[in-house]
């Protein structure tokens, strides 16, 4: 599975979410939980973040709580907002209809 991190904070706020996000990846990931990568684009609104995990099975509940967790860090900083929300590849989501993903 993965887990998609959808964040938002003020544009005036951006250096101090940049050394949250050092200090948050300088301490390694939770067992289990990769990030693959990390996308900000600027709005009219602020800064949108877009951070992708793959989460292995066997360690999802953990790793994502171990995740919450990590993300407690950026409390300090005033606006930011995020959701953590689960995602499942097209691969492992077309099985629950009765369907066989490409190559098997």
């Amino acid at each position: 599975m993965h887990l998609l991190v959808r964040s938002m904070w003020p544009a005036d706020t951006s250096e101090e979410v940049g050394k949250a996000y050092i200090n948050f990846v300088g301490k390694g990931m939770p067992k289990g939980v990769r990030l693959l990568e990390s996308y900000v684009r600027a709005t009219f609104n602020g800064i949108e973040g877009y951070t992708i995990y793959r989460v292995k099975d066997e360690n999802f509940v953990q790793g994502f709580k171990e995740l919450q967790e990590k993300y407690v860090a950026f409390h300090e900083v005033v606006g930011y907002r995020y959701a953590i929300e689960p995602m499942l590849t097209a691969a492992e989501a077309l099985p629950m209809v009765g369907l066989k993903p490409p190559g098997e």
